[in-house]
């Protein structure tokens, strides 16, 4: 039996469309950069909440566009404290529970 080129197999749940949007490219650049250069500076894991802000920003700013995710950066930078944080469930490593799909402006 011969073999032919190979086929590409697309997994329709793993394909990302490429980002087109400049702003929003640069918010998640800068964002990047924090978590690669900045973050690893202050120790690992001190992030009260999961996801960690960084994180819980790329996705916001990911899902929501650039305007609203800022918006919702600015929200949980505001919640991000060393207060005790009621109605947040926890998990079992101690940490904070707060997607940003529970935090939403506006449903998509």
């Amino acid at each position: 039996m011969m073999k032919g080129p190979g086929e590409t197999v697309r997994d329709p749940e793993r394909s990302e469309e490429r980002e087109t949007s400049s702003v929003r490219l640069a918010m998640l650049g800068m964002i990047g950069i924090y978590q690669q250069f900045v973050s690893p500076i202050g120790g690992v894991d001190r992030c009260g909440f999961r996801p960690s802000c960084s994180n819980y920003g790329r996705q916001a700013i990911r899902d929501q566009g650039p305007f609203l995710g800022v918006i919702l950066i600015g929200d949980r930078q505001i919640r991000c404290n060393v207060f005790e944080r009621p109605g947040y469930p926890r998990l079992p490593n101690g940490k904070l529970y707060d997607p940003v799909s529970d935090n939403l402006l506006f449903e998509p």
